[in-house]
Parts: C-alpha cells; structure tokens; sequence
C-alpha cells in the first residue's frame, strides 16, 4: 500500500508542480470550501462512508489541479456538478451493493444546492474519469489506520478483553479516526503536503492520547511513530525514521489546530 500510495504521488507530481499545484488550489479556495461541505453533507444524508467522501475530495482535487479545465469564478454551479461527479464515481467505487439499490445519481440530485439532470451528471462523471485515467483506486488516510493499529500492538486499547466493553471502544475509536480524517478534508494544504500514510499516523498519536490518560499528543509521536516504522522498514534508515517523526509531530499539530478552530466555530455558531 506504501508503494501505491508513492506511485500516486509520483504520477501527480509528474503532471503538475507542488507550486502549481498549491496555486490553483488557492485559485478556488474561496468555493473548495463549499464543495467539501456539499460532498461531506451528500455523504451523511445518503449514509456513504467517510472513505467514500475522501475519495471523492481527491478525485476533485486532482482534477482542479492536474486537468486543462478552466472554470469560471462566476460559474459555481459547474464546481457543484464536479463535485457531484466525483461523489457518484468514489460511492459506485467504494460503497457496497445494499447501499446503491436505489439510484445513486438521482440521490445525488435530491442531496445538491442545485439539482442536474442525470445526463449532464454522467456527462461531468466521463470528464472525470478520463481525467483520473480511470484509476479511481486511490489511498486515503482510512486505509492505514486499521493496520497502524495493529502494528503498534495496541490490542488492550483496540480490542479490549473486558465483556461489554470491547465493541463499544472499537466503535468509539474508529468514529473518531472518521470525524479526524473529515477534518483533514477541508484542508487542501494537509492534504498536498503530508501523505496519507504520515496522516494515519498523526490520526492514531491523537487517538491514543485521548483515550490514553495523562499523554499528549505530541508526547506519544516518537513511541509510536518509530513503533510503526520498525515493523514496517526492519531495515530503515534512522535519518529517515527522524525525518518521519517530524512530519507526524508537524501533522498532529496542525491537525489539533483545524479541530480547535472548529470547535470555536461550533461555539460561536450555538451563541447566535
């Protein structure tokens, strides 16, 4: 999956710029926003999956980024058709067949500011395709955390003994990995600059250190970190296992920063 998630980047970096990237990026910053906000609302009413939203925020990235495509400032209703577009891929991708049994595409339609009709949403969805080279395949941080969690032998944590509490705490720990990894979605700069992999890990030290007493966040990075990095790289270099315990730290801090700054919001927004 490292190999994956390096051959994407890789194939990325081969088609734009990190500068060209991070500028249009910033381009359309001010309706990104949105349309996250749309595809994680989208998700939530048609009970999709979170990897699902994730996916669909990385095929719209790509193609915001990567394609010749230039839509205008004024035409916001064409990003809300892409990003319905790339809902409708990520969910016929990821989402299992009980939960498509009733038109995706018209669903869709009932869950958008603006209502398209199911051709120029089939339409946008070939654009896209075509764009992504049909590989929608794609890594997103959900894929490691189950087995970050394992490599760090945290079975008393995960998978507790104790009867009545065990699937209670599995529960608990995996929503919260979900609401940290939606998070990250509204942070188009997190997403270019850490991969999903160094996400996991910050995703887990955060969770850890939550349901662990008495431990920070930024305390638990190095142990747990390096705990990965060994069973993953039992031949790796320690230059590069620092390099990754700095990335993580800097990830979990900005990670905390953005659910801070959410917070206020919430408070602020119950407050009017």
């Amino acid at each position: 999956m490292l190999a994956r998630e390096r051959a994407e980047n890789d194939e990325m970096w081969g088609r734009v710029t990190r500068e060209d990237y991070n500028s249009r990026l910033r381009a359309v910053q001010h309706v990104r926003y949105r349309l996250v906000e749309g595809i994680v609302r989208s998700g939530i009413m048609n009970d999709f999956s979170v990897v699902t939203a994730s996916l669909a925020v990385r095929y719209m990235d790509y193609f915001l980024t990567t394609s010749g495509y230039q839509i205008g400032n004024d035409s916001f209703w064409l990003y809300q058709l892409l990003s319905a577009a790339c809902l409708f891929i990520a969910c016929k991708f990821e989402e299992p067949a009980n939960n498509l049994r009733n038109s995706v595409g018209t669903r869709l339609q009932l869950s958008n500011d603006i209502s398209f009709d199911l051709a120029s949403l089939k339409k946008m969805e070939a654009i896209v395709l075509r764009e992504l080279k049909w590989k929608v395949s794609r890594i997103t941080p959900l894929c490691f955390v189950p087995i970050f969690f394992r490599l760090v032998d945290c079975k008393g944590l995960v998978w507790p003994q104790r009867d009545g509490f065990d699937i209670d705490m599995r529960i608990a720990i995996l929503r919260e990995a979900e609401l940290l990894t939606t998070t990250v979605l509204y942070d188009a700069s997190a997403l270019c600059y850490f991969e999903s992999s160094v996400i996991a890990k910050a995703i887990i030290c955060i969770l850890l250190a939550k349901f662990c007493d008495d431990i920070g966040s930024d305390e638990i990075v190095p142990t747990v970190t390096m705990n990965i990095l060994k069973k993953v790289y039992a031949d790796g270099d320690a230059d590069y296992f620092s390099y990754v315990i700095r990335r993580v730290t800097e990830c979990v801090r900005i990670i905390e920063g953005m659910k801070a700054t959410l917070k206020q919001y919430a408070e602020s927004m119950e407050h009017l």
